[in-house]
């Protein structure tokens, strides 16, 4: 829903479809509606297929940039969030790229 809000502030950003359960294409999901979303600014940029997955934590600086970035580049992508307390098998931030098969590890 915040890309739905921050989005009518992109220059050319437009609604393309409205549709329900159709999860083979890209869309940002609201309950049972799906909206398809483009920018003429971004109509040369592919849209990945699949959702990015960020873990990261609230409170990092590091974890701050990477959401930052992605906000920036209209990439759609799902946080899970690693607190504070609990260990995890990766440093944060840690993006999984599943279009791509691949993850990217820090802010660089």
């Amino acid at each position: 829903a915040l890309r739905l809000a921050t989005g009518a502030f992109v220059l050319g950003w437009k609604v393309d479809s409205v549709f329900f359960d159709d999860e083979s294409r890209y869309a940002l999901k609201l309950g049972p509606i799906r909206l398809r979303d483009s920018s003429s600014v971004l109509d040369d940029a592919a849209r990945p297929s699949r959702t990015l997955m960020l873990y990261d934590r609230e409170s990092s600086p590091s974890c701050k940039r990477v959401r930052e970035m992605l906000n920036l580049l209209d990439i759609t992508y799902e946080v899970r969030p690693c607190f504070e307390d609990t260990e995890t098998e990766y440093p944060v931030p840690f993006l999984v790229d599943p279009n791509a098969d691949s993850t990217i590890v820090g802010d660089d």
